[in-house]
């Protein structure tokens, strides 16, 4: 644990703290184009930050990738708020984590309260001063997210990062399309009281609706008439409710369980 490594440090924690992060990113590297168990990357970031508590880069690549690679808004946050405690005038910190709210949390209260505490650190920047005294828009709506990941990969020193971060931009890109398509596909069957046959029916279809960010093609699945990609990359949860509500029963009936079985 990081109180064992600072006891025998000698003082050197910035060392130790280099070292550590080096592989941290080597081992989310390995996993990622692996089998996609980070099992010991919460660990890893929080031994880094406990020698290095102003290690900047290090909060916000543990906080991005805890939420969008791992999905755990939880530990990002818990990561994001030990950046504010030891770095408590850098506004980028009330940023992430209220975004974080604002994405993984769909928590309007939460996400407010960092937006306005992050504005008043010196040399905030507006855009976080007007989020912070607006109403905030429609917090299911994907284009939030894509103006957030856009910001993320634009700063993002990291390849490895940067290329997680840029898939979530393209698949959060399909959302946002096949949500389109799926409005589109409505208004035709209210329209018409009949599903059309093929996509390319549809009506309001521009140039480019019908090929996705991997350029693939969309088409309607005849067996539930729902709007699929030839590409079949798997959607965002984030995005797509219905599903991460069968997770999320899925798995507090799974902790029910395992409390059985412990107590």
């Amino acid at each position: 644990n990081s109180s064992a490594v600072k006891a025998t440090s000698f003082g050197f924690d910035n060392f130790f703290a280099d070292i550590f992060w080096f592989k941290a990113i080597s081992y989310f590297g390995k996993h990622y184009s692996g089998d996609n168990n980070y099992k010991w990357l919460l660990h890893m970031c929080n031994l880094i930050t406990d020698l290095q508590p102003q290690a900047l880069h290090v909060y916000e690549f543990c906080g991005l990738m805890l939420s969008w690679e791992i999905k755990d808004s939880k530990a990002a946050i818990g990561i994001f708020d030990k950046s504010i405690k030891h770095n408590p005038d850098y506004w980028r910190n009330y940023y992430l984590a209220g975004m974080t709210y604002a994405l993984f949390d769909k928590d309007e209260l939460k996400t407010k309260e960092y937006f306005v505490n992050g504005s008043k650190v010196e040399g905030a920047p507006e855009f976080m001063k007007r989020m912070a005294a607006k109403k905030l828009a429609n917090l299911d709506d994907p284009r939030n997210a894509l103006v957030f990941l856009k910001d993320m990969i634009a700063s993002s020193k990291d390849p490895v990062q940067r290329k997680s971060l840029e898939e979530h931009y393209l698949k959060t890109l399909n959302e946002i399309k096949i949500k389109k398509l799926q409005a589109l596909l409505l208004a035709y069957e209210e329209k018409y009281a009949k599903k059309p046959d093929e996509i390319s029916l549809l009506e309001g279809l521009l140039k480019d609706d019908l090929v996705d960010p991997w350029g693939g093609k969309y088409y309607i699945n005849k067996e539930n008439y729902e709007i699929e990609t030839t590409s079949k990359k798997k959607r965002i949860l984030l995005f797509n409710k219905e599903e991460e509500n069968v997770n999320n029963e899925v798995n507090n009936t799974k902790e029910k369980i395992d409390e059985s079985i412990i107590n």
